[in-house]
């Protein structure tokens, strides 16, 4: 559901798609490494072909930190939303206070992050490392 939800944000090619990636996740191979390799590669390739599509990556040595709270904050139609995840529940809320408690964190969020080009000259690096690795099957 979730690819789902990204592919129909990137694919409106006016809308500004915008996400913050934590380093660590660049180096978790969940699903195994190729797998780890065909999402950085997406990635960069979503980015080359959509430029209303942002990724920044979040620097490692970042202590507490905002994005810790899974959220999405979306602007549409006017409008400011919060869509907030939990293991066991989601909401969505427009309440004024939530919404500017969630944009702040945003903002601060994207004050601590890599600006894009260096993220994704990281991604890509990240990438090349990984494809020159002999990794043992499991």
């Amino acid at each position: 559901m979730r690819l789902q939800r990204i592919d129909q944000l990137g694919g409106a090619r006016s809308r500004a798609v915008q996400f913050v990636i934590d380093e660590s996740a660049l180096y978790r191979p969940i699903g195994g490494h190729a797998v780890l390799v065909d999402q950085l590669e997406h990635l960069l390739t979503v980015a080359a072909l959509r430029p209303s599509f942002t990724v920044q990556v979040l620097p490692q040595g970042i202590k507490a930190h905002p994005g810790l709270a899974a959220s999405t904050l979306y602007r549409a139609a006017g409008q400011r939303a919060v869509f907030v995840e939990s293991l066991t529940s989601s909401e969505i809320t427009t309440r004024p206070d939530d919404v500017a408690a969630y944009s702040s964190a945003w903002d601060r969020l994207l004050s601590l992050a890599l600006p894009p080009d260096r993220s994704l000259d990281l991604i890509d690096a990240t990438r090349e490392t990984l494809c020159r690795r002999p990794w043992a099957s499991p």
